[in-house]
Parts: structure tokens; C-alpha cells; sequence
């Protein structure tokens, strides 16, 4: 059970400058400041029942950006009889100066229509709404001159509110200039005209060159004499950026190839676009293997820096101070939990709406989100948060003594409630006495004589827990009486080497503190796109006659589970064991985490090389990089080089090529490393062709765990 609370509305945001010195980088400081200033309000904790598909992200997105949930004009409440209005059509738009006015086009059909929300894609900041019976526009305030933008609309009444209309054509907000009056008095003269300027009054920049950063572009290029200013525009866009030097960073969606061109600016024109540059590929924001200590706590959510959740709860993470239009990773720690991706809007904020995982402990978790600044900087910030269950369970013998410990957040008090639901620290019962310690958050259950003389017999209590916020969480504890069972034991180490093939397995001791096992059941889980997904499972029947206390049982692990496995730094698990004992009615479990790592796998992507080149790539060495960090366990490294048909010494360059890869690898891993050259015995299609040749020089990287 979980109690509700209505959120308080947060101040308005500040205006925007109208000039800055670098174009697509947010104005950080002002955006900050009322997000720590926001009050902060007890809120609704939401934990409905889903079944969502394995792999599904658990994300809602408008046209080109993303929805906070449960957004409402104020002084509209909503109504359970309403009919929900159709979408919007189109809208259209007029830039103006930092600003932009937005018609709607109604709905031809659907329920009626209160007002109407106008909104740019991505940055929830960015809106205005429309009472719908007196007008039918709206003017959206602190834009930014120069860059180009689309804007989306949703109907609403008192039932709730439509999906997002199409974009709007873009439009480009821009400075009005006043002009300089002209004196008429013949003894002053005419100033000189200012010349105007015009395209191609400076030579083209030359030189441009451009590397994938996480998240970014940096891009440089060659001066231009007689230039003041220069402009970076990456396609596909929207990402610019406007500086007087010669190098610059822009943000980047992870895995989209890239180019960029750059225009020099002078006072009488700007030249012409250069030539586009090399295409890159930036990767994604890579996640600590912990929570960083120092990271800062400024990662919050759309009801305020909450300090507890549930499983099961649907959160919107917000954030700033990212790179304009750069890729944020969320995750949750303990173990790092990746719980979706999301394009940081033209200010450098996000918001994205994420599940916490059925399956996460209850006790003090870590919300992450992982990206770049606008100086291509690793930004990481933090939200700590307690997860409470609802639902606690201990076992326990005949008349002995359990306990269960319910996590505290921090600022946050834990109570029990008795029958008539009053707050107490003692609950007497006829099954027995319920007591709590409120520093350490221990409910101890101690039964009356003769209580739990039948197999499964239960008693139970609630409980409540709350943040500093004031949002509320109720629960039972359940402690269950066992009548002679042996206690399950389950050691598990810090990663697990699978077998391969269509048969790999993880081997799980079952093991009981006495008595015998009958059956003992593992069940290998791993969290997927935020759910919690079975990917290996084994049982184990030991004969009567063999009367064991301990069983190892192959967990031998499905396709999926394979394939995760056979990944750099395999995949996080949860392994559980369910204990069935000889002359016992009922079982047992015992829950455990470990890593499983594949024990030889081959990375999917090849370093390809230049035609008589043993030089890694860029790109490649940046990939090699970040594959190491995650490869601590790895005992032997192959890396494997190949040449095509038509090089020049192809056995010596496959060797260099292959000690090339190795190399990269080698700067921050122990394990040992062997290098061979194949020459083109492996071809992959046709060797007499432009494009099979290129595929052709490569080099392959097998790891053994």
C-alpha cells in the first residue's frame, strides 16, 4: 500500500540571454539555480502492475523529444467521465526575437477541448498553453536567436489529455535591429555606408578535421587570415557552435554518424561553407563501475530530490549541464543498472521517465545519469535514494525469534502500525510481539508459546516508511515459522566463468545448514531494458539413498543469456536457489549476485585498416579504450590480423596489423596477449572488389576469461 500525496507547483524559469559567446551551449547557472530552489513537497509515489515486453525501453516520447508524465494546465483537474480529446493537427509557427508565436490547428474529432499545450520538442521548459475558448495561439518565450525549432501541441479537458500533434515546419528566432536615423542637416555630412557583407568575402576554411568524443564532436580546422568568427554546423544537425578560436565541441547523439562544416566570419562576410569532414561515429557515456563519491547530487526528478522509492516505480529523472542535443544514460547502482538513454534538449537538460527494477534490493541505491558538459568534460550526477518493498519476509523455526531490517532513508522515519492504524514502536498480537528499533529500522518478532507448532503458520504487521520529503511507503512483514528445516546457504563469487556453446552453463553449490536435499532449482536472472529476465535455470533431483547436504547444479543459461554473457564484462546476475528437504513440506530460498563472463568470445566489431596501413584508427583506439575498462578478468587476448590480396608483404602487415590491436589493449590490461597474422585465408566475400578488399583489412580480437 502506498500513500499519496499532491505535488506544489515549482517558481517559473528565468529568461534566457540573447547573446552568448558560444552558440548551443546551455545557460547552465540559470537553469540550476531554480531547480535548487524548487520546494520541495511531498509527492505521488506510483508503483502500478506493467508487463512490459523484455527489451522494451521504458520511455514515453512526444515528436523529437520527450514527456514529463502527468502534466496538466493548472486549474484543470480531470475527470474519470471525459472523453480523452484526438491529437492536434499541425501546428504552424512565426519566429520572433527570442521568441515564437504557435497557431494550433484543432482536432477535427474527439472529446471537447479545454485548452491546449504548445511545447518544443525535448525541452519541457520551452511551452505555452491556450484556453481553447478564447484563442487559438500562444507565444513561447526565452528562445534562442539563431537556432531552428519545431514545436508540438496536445489537446486537454477534465479527462486527460490527447498524444502529441506532428512538428511544425521549423522556424529560426532572430535579433531586430533598429535603424540609425539619417540627419537632414546639409552642414553635417553622410557617414560612410557600412559595406554589407556577402558570402564568399573570405576563402573557405580549410584543414577541417573532426573526432567522435562520448557524446561529442571536437572539431578543428585551419585559420582563416582576416577572420573574426568562425561557425560549426553538424549534420545531421542541430548541433552549432559559434567561437573565435579554431577548435570547438559540440554534443552528439552516441552511435550517429557525423560530419561538419565550418563558415568563417569577417565584418564584411562570411565565406562559404568548407568541405564536410571525415564521418565519425560517437559512442556512448560510459558507466563507473561505482557511483562516483565526488559526482554531484544535483540529479533530481520532476516531484523534487526524492529520498525513497519502490520496485516497480515509474520515475522521470531530470538533469542539466549536459552538452546541447549529446546522449545521457540513466542507471541505478548498486551494481550499475542502465536504465535508458535520452538527448540532452538545446539547454543541455533532459528528462526522461524510467522504471526502478522489480527485482532491486531494498536499501540505499544510487540514481546515476552519465554524459558529457559542453566542454566534452565527463559530467556524472547523482541522486541517492532508499528502495523500500512492500512486502518483507523472514523464516525461522518453531518459537524462535525473527527479524526483519526495513531501510531508512536519509532525513526519513520508519514506524509500525497497529491494528486501528496508529504509529507505535510495539504491536501485540496474539501470535506474538512485534517490536521496532527506529535507529536501525529492526522489527523483531518474537512468538507466544505453542505459536508455529503447524508447518507455514504466519503472523504479520505493517509498517511505514518516509523521506524527508514526506513521501510515504506502507508495507507488511511477514515472519514464517519452518518446522525442522535446514537453513539455505548460498556463497556465490564475484563473477562466474560460463562454459560456451549451446550448452553453457553456471555451476551453483545448493547447500543446506542440515537435514538433506530432495530437489534443489537454480534460476540465473539478469535486469534487461529495466526488467528483470530469466536467462539460465537448472535443476538438480539427489537419489535417497545419496542423502546430501550440498549439490552443485548446472544453471546452464539460454540463448539470451549467452549472448550477454559473451560481452566485455559479461552481465550482472541475480542467482536463486530454491531448497525442497527430505521428510519437509514447503521449501526454501536463498538469493545471491554475481557476474557471469563467457569463458572465450570474440568482439563483434573488427579494427579495419587503411590499404598498407598498420595503424589503429582513431575511432577504433577510442572503441579498444573503452572495451578494457571492462575486460579486468581477461586472462589471454588474441588478436587476429588479416590483409587483402593485393598488398605488398601481406603476411608482415597482418602481423603488425594484429600487434597494433593488441597494443591499445595491452596499455591497461595484465592478461597475456598473443598476436598472429592470417593474411587473407579468411576472406570475408570476394577478394577482387574495392569493398571486399577493405573488409578484408582487419584485425579480429578473441577474449579468454
Amino acid at each position: 500500500m502506498i500513500v499519496a500525496q499532491r505535488p506544489a507547483t515549482g517558481p517559473s524559469r528565468p529568461g534566457r540571454p540573447r547573446n552568448r559567446r558560444r552558440a548551443g551551449v546551455a545557460a547552465t547557472a540559470a537553469l540550476i539555480l531554480p531547480a535548487l530552489l524548487a520546494p520541495l513537497t511531498p509527492f505521488v509515489l506510483a508503483a502500478p502492475a506493467f508487463a512490459a515486453a523484455p527489451f522494451a525501453r521504458p520511455v514515453n516520447v512526444p515528436a523529437g523529444g520527450s514527456i514529463v508524465a502527468g502534466d496538466v494546465r493548472p486549474g484543470h483537474a480531470r475527470s474519470a467521465t471525459a472523453t480523452v480529446p484526438d491529437a492536434p493537427g499541425r501546428p504552424t509557427a512565426v519566429a520572433g526575437d527570442t521568441t515564437a508565436t504557435v497557431t494550433i490547428t484543432p482536432a477535427s474529432t474527439g472529446g471537447h477541448v479545454a485548452s491546449y499545450r504548445v511545447q518544443v520538442p525535448g525541452d519541457v521548459n520551452s511551452h505555452c498553453f491556450i484556453d481553447a475558448a478564447t484563442a487559438t495561439s500562444c507565444v513561447v518565450h526565452d528562445l534562442y536567436n539563431g537556432f531552428a525549432y519545431t514545436f508540438v501541441s496536445s489537446a486537454a479537458n477534465d479527462g486527460d489529455s490527447s498524444t502529441w500533434s506532428a512538428p511544425s515546419a521549423p522556424v529560426t528566432p532572430m535579433a531586430t535591429t533598429t535603424p540609425v536615423p539619417t540627419s537632414t542637416s546639409s552642414s553635417t555630412p553622410n557617414p560612410t555606408p557600412t559595406p554589407t557583407p556577402t558570402a564568399g568575402s573570405l576563402p573557405a576554411p580549410g584543414g577541417v578535421s573532426l573526432v567522435a568524443g562520448t557524446s561529442s564532436l571536437i572539431a578543428a580546422w585551419s585559420p582563416v587570415s582576416g577572420a573574426t568568427g568562425y561557425t560549426v554546423t553538424a549534420r545531421p544537425g542541430p548541433a552549432v557552435c559559434t567561437v573565435v578560436d579554431t577548435t570547438c565541441v559540440l554534443g552528439a547523439v552516441a552511435g550517429t554518424p557525423y560530419t561538419v562544416t565550418v563558415l568563417a566570419h569577417s565584418a564584411t562576410g562570411d565565406s562559404a561553407a568548407s568541405a564536410g569532414s571525415i564521418t565519425v561515429v560517437p559512442p556512448p557515456p560510459p558507466l563507473p563501475a561505482d557511483p562516483p563519491a565526488t559526482a554531484a547530487a544535483v540529479l533530481t526528478t520532476d516531484h523534487g530530490q526524492i529520498g525513497l522509492a519502490t520496485q516497480g516505480q515509474a520515475i522521470t529523472a531530470t538533469g542539466t549541464g549536459f552538452a546541447p542535443y549529446s546522449t545521457v544514460t540513466v542507471a541505478v547502482y548498486s551494481a550499475p543498472t542502465n536504465l535508458g538513454e535520452v538527448t540532452a534538449g538545446p539547454a543541455g537538460a533532459f528528462s526522461l521517465r524510467v522504471l526502478v527494477p522489480a527485482a532491486l534490493p531494498s536499501g540505499a541505491h544510487t540514481f546515476l545519469a552519465a554524459g558529457v558538459d559542453a566542454e566534452g568534460n565527463t559530467r556524472l550526477i547523482t541522486l541517492p535514494v532508499t528502495v523500500a518493498a512492500t512486502v518483507t519476509a523472514s523464516s525461522g523455526a518453531v518459537s524462535a525469534a525473527q527479524t526483519a531490517t526495513l531501510p531508512i532513508p536519509t532525513g526519513g522515519t520508519v514506524w509500525l502500525l497497529d491494528e486501528t492504524g496508529l504509529e507505535t514502536t510495539v504491536v501485540h498480537l496474539t501470535e506474538g510481539i512485534y517490536t521496532l528499533n527506529r535507529t536501525s529500522g529492526e522489527i523483531r518478532f518474537v512468538p507466544v508459546t505453542g505459536f508455529g507448532g503447524r508447518a507455514g503458520e504466519t503472523s504479520s504487521v505493517r509498517y511505514r516508511i518516509s523521506d524527508a520529503l514526506g513521501t510515504l511507503v506502507t508495507g507488511i512483514y511477514t515472519p514464517v515459522v519452518i518446522v525442522g528445516a535446514g537453513a539455505p546457504i548460498l556463497k556465490l563469487p564475484t563473477w562466474i566463468v560460463s562454459s560456451v556453446g549451446p550448452k553453457a552453463a553456471v555451476p551453483v553449490e545448493c547447500t543446506l545448514s542440515s537435514g538433506s536435499i530432495a530437489r534443489c532449482v537454480v534460476t540465473v536472472t539478469a535486469v534487461v531494458s529495466g526488467h528483470r529476465i530469466a536467462i539460465g535455470y537448472g535443476v538438480k533431483s539427489p537419489t535417497i539413498t545419496q542423502d546430501l547436504r550440498q549439490v552443485t547444479v548446472p544453471g546452464v543459461l539460454n540463448e539470451l543469456g549467452r549472448f550477454l554473457a559473451a560481452r566485455p564484462g559479461g552481465v550482472a546476475t541475480t542467482v536463486s536457489t530454491e531448497l525442497i528437504q527430505r521428510e519437509q513440506t514447503g521449501s526454501t530460498t536463498a538469493k545471491g549476485r554475481t557476474r557471469v563472463l563467457a569463458q572465450s568470445f570474440t568482439l563483434p566489431r573488427s579494427m579495419n585498416f587503411g590499404t598498407g596501413s598498420a595503424t589503429v584508427r582513431a575511432a577504433d583506439a577510442t572503441y579498444l579504450t573503452a572495451v578494457a575498462a571492462k575486460l579486468t578478468q581477461a586472462k589471454r587476448i588474441t588478436c587476429t590480423g588479416h590483409a587483402d590480396s593485393r598488398e605488398n608483404r601481406p603476411a608482415t602487415l597482418a602481423n603488425r596489423r594484429a600487434e597494433a590491436t593488441c597494443a591499445v589493449l595491452a596499455r591497461t590490461l595484465q592478461a597475456t596477449v598473443h598476436t598472429t597474422g592470417k593474411v587473407d585465408k579468411h576472406p570475408r566475400g570476394a577478394r577482387n572488389t574495392p569493398a571486399a578488399r577493405a573488409r578484408n583489412r582487419r584485425a579480429t580480437i578473441t577474449i579468454t576469461n
